[in-house]
């Protein structure tokens, strides 16, 4: 079965850049561009290894997203990852959701199996 990836991002185009390195790499990638609440409900429908979230997104949506996935009952494990972001769209996200990984577009595909290994 092919491991699979959920990215939440408010752009398409930046979803896809954030995708297609992963896919490169064997992973089946989903993606929610449009509303945090169906990307909660398509996350917890698809079980992924990992979340990763666009700070693009919105900070505070972001944010939420996490924490809402954190307090499920099924999705409470699921590593998250946050990418992007100005320094204080980062600081902000660390504040409220400190169990999440903070990384650059570029190192996503190379921390990606480090993370979702320490399940």
């Amino acid at each position: 079965m092919q491991e699979r990836l959920f990215v939440v991002s408010s752009d398409a185009g930046e979803a896809e850049r954030v995708a297609r390195p992963l896919r490169d790499r064997g992973w089946h990638v989903e993606m929610e561009c449009q509303d945090p609440q169906a990307a909660q409900q398509r996350i917890a429908d698809c079980m992924p290894m990992a979340v990763v979230i666009s700070l693009g997104f919105g900070v505070q949506s972001g944010c939420d997203l996490a924490c809402a996935l954190q307090v499920g009952a099924a999705t409470k494990d699921l590593p998250v990852i946050f990418v992007g972001g100005d320094h204080e769209s980062v600081e902000l996200a660390r504040k409220t959701v400190p169990h999440a990984v903070f990384l650059t577009p570029a190192e996503i595909p190379w921390a990606i199996k480090r993370l979702t290994f320490k399940q």
